[in-house]
């Protein structure tokens, strides 16, 4: 997985898998952690290469 954007101060990050390209966020807190993929407004996974890559074409 590589990291897309992290924020120390509120402990997640935003990381796609190379493969499939599916956004996550993960999230610690303390010991603990979460991971979770991002969703769109219809509850389909959220690709990097189509929504990052793309919008560097226009």
């Amino acid at each position: 997985m590589k990291e897309v954007n992290s924020h120390s101060y509120n402990k997640y990050s935003i990381v796609y898998d190379d493969e499939t390209g599916v956004e996550y966020i993960v999230a610690q807190v303390g010991a603990a952690g979460c991971i979770t993929p991002r969703l769109d407004k219809s509850g389909n996974p959220v690709n990097y290469y189509d929504s990052h890559l793309n919008n560097n074409e226009n």
